[in-house]
């Protein structure tokens, strides 16, 4: 019953055009409902303000005027500490909700594996294959 599948409205916290271009494309082919913030600063108030079936959220990214450089680690933890604000902010209440997945390029990353399990979150691995989209919002 491909056609009863629920469709998503799905915010992309991404920064890397090459990930952006394959897996918008994919998924506003595939009938979601696709928003992209570059900046941290706009997925914080989008965060806030709107309700959202997924999240994609990138680990590295600038920090913008939200975070300190010494509190993403020049950047390397950005995603993470949004993670943070997110999930201990009653601001961002309604964004808990819904199904959140970590992007990065690293393979073996103990504080990034540290907080996924800990808020039990998918890490997808860069480069995004379609297969691994596919995967995650059918779940």
């Amino acid at each position: 019953m491909r056609g009863n599948k629920m469709k998503h409205r799905i915010l992309f916290v991404e920064d890397d055009y090459i990930t952006i271009d394959c897996a918008v494309t994919h998924l506003e082919i595939s009938g979601h409902e696709v928003h992209v913030c570059e900046e941290i600063a706009i997925a914080l108030s989008r965060l806030r303000y709107e309700n959202f079936t997924m999240i994609f959220l990138d680990v590295m990214l600038p920090p913008g005027d939200q975070f300190s450089l010494t509190e993403t680690v020049n950047g390397r933890y950005t995603g993470l500490r949004v993670l943070e604000k997110v999930f201990t902010d009653e601001h961002y209440k309604q964004a808990r909700s819904a199904s959140w997945f970590l992007i990065t390029n690293w393979r073996d990353e103990p504080e990034v594996d540290a907080v996924a399990i800990s808020h039990n979150i998918p890490i997808l691995r860069k480069p995004l294959t379609i297969e691994q989209i596919n995967e995650a919002i059918s779940k």
